[in-house]
């Protein structure tokens, strides 16, 4: 839990300075004959042709960025394509991951496969966390302190490149590194003799992680954390199975789309009770907000653990609908728990899984709303 939370804060502290003027919508495509000020976007597969006079915030399965953003970005989804320039800080959370692009800012990317193009010029400095990553256009700031499975440096970096940890590095001959190059791994990285390095190569050896050893002293508090975890979910599910279960059902209608209304909610939402907070006549209502918003979160982050054991349950037996009971419930948890010891990528999917839900539960309250005043 302690990691999921330091998750959360990193993408709030993460957030470009956003406008209270925003432009919020849930469409594939925003053509380039529009006009948008302060975009915020959710679809399936979005598009964003249109150049964006302030802030972009983004989710879907694929999301493409094609026009001009005179703000800063922040995006997150499956596949995430950036050809367009922005003119502030890019802030991206994806599978895959791809810039070919301008960026005036820094550029901060979670990523499993991330390519920065031979068109890219990264104006500031990068910071990336992900499996594979491939630097091939021009970074002006440094590449700093990153955590990556795979890197192959072959742009140019007018900075310094330091990895904290790295699993293979290789340096091709198209490689030019105005400062230092430093970097902490298990193994040696391979350096062409070609590539340009002014300052000096440093080269930390890592020893290996055992993290099985490091967990065995600490199996107690493992097993008692996910036997209270198990039973505040099974009393949630016997308090209220019909709702439980419809959250789940709802979740994997349009999960991306969920993921990008999740992802609006959590960012907008603090927003409005601010404005609220300002104001005397807004006091009762921020408080009325503020616990509708916290309540969304604890149940989001309890229906997360059922919502990945009903999938993970239904894939693996071929089940025809998810179900919801203690063996669901129960494997729920153990994945949760396992995603956890998984540093980045296990944190940014326990994230995915709650965005998932909270985008439902947010929009299954706006339904609820709606019927009542019909």
């Amino acid at each position: 839990m302690k990691k999921f939370v330091m998750l959360m804060t990193m993408f709030l502290f993460l957030l470009p300075a956003t406008g209270f003027a925003a432009d919020l919508r849930n469409v594939e495509t925003v053509g380039k004959n529009e006009t948008v000020k302060n975009l915020y976007l959710a679809g399936q597969n979005p598009t964003v042709e249109a150049n964006v006079t302030g802030d972009l915030v983004a989710a879907g399965s694929t999301v493409t960025v094609d026009g001009d953003v005179s703000g800063g970005v922040l995006v997150a989804g499956s596949t995430l394509n950036f050809n367009g320039k922005v003119s502030g800080s890019l802030r991206v959370a994806g599978g895959n991951v791809n810039i070919n692009g301008e960026v005036g800012g820094d550029v901060v990317v979670f990523g499993g496969n991330v390519v920065f193009g031979t068109k890219s010029i990264i104006d500031g400095d990068v910071l990336v966390f992900g499996g594979t990553v491939d630097f091939k256009g021009s970074v002006l700031g440094s590449i700093k302190d990153g955590y990556i499975g795979s890197v192959n440096l072959g742009g140019s970096v007018s900075g310094d490149v330091t990895f904290n940890r790295v699993g293979t590095l290789v340096v091709t001959s198209d490689a030019a590194v105005t400062g230092e190059l430093e970097y902490s791994s298990q193994n040696e990285g391979t350096i062409s003799s070609s590539a340009k390095i002014g300052g000096k190569t440093v080269y930390n050896k890592v020893a290996a992680n055992n993290t099985l050893s490091s967990l065995v002293p600490n199996l107690g508090s493992v097993i008692f954390g996910l036997l209270i975890a198990f039973v505040t979910i099974m009393a949630f599910i016997l308090l209220a199975p019909k709702f439980t279960k419809n959250v789940v059902n709802n979740a994997v209608v349009k999960p991306w789309s969920k993921i990008g209304i999740g992802l609006l909610a959590f960012i907008v939402a603090p927003i409005v009770m601010f404005l609220f907070a300002i104001t005397f006549f807004g006091l009762g209502i921020m408080g009325y907000l503020l616990v509708v918003y916290v309540a969304l979160i604890a149940l989001a982050g309890t229906i997360s653990a059922i919502l990945a054991g009903s999938y993970t349950w239904k894939f693996a037996a071929k089940d025809k609908e998810l179900l919801v009971n203690w063996k669901t419930a129960f494997v729920g948890v153990l994945i949760v728990a396992l995603l956890k010891f998984i540093p980045i990528i296990g944190w940014l999917a326990v994230f995915v899984l709650f965005l998932i839900v909270f985008g439902t539960l947010v929009t299954m309250s706006f339904d609820f709303l709606k019927a009542q005043r019909a």
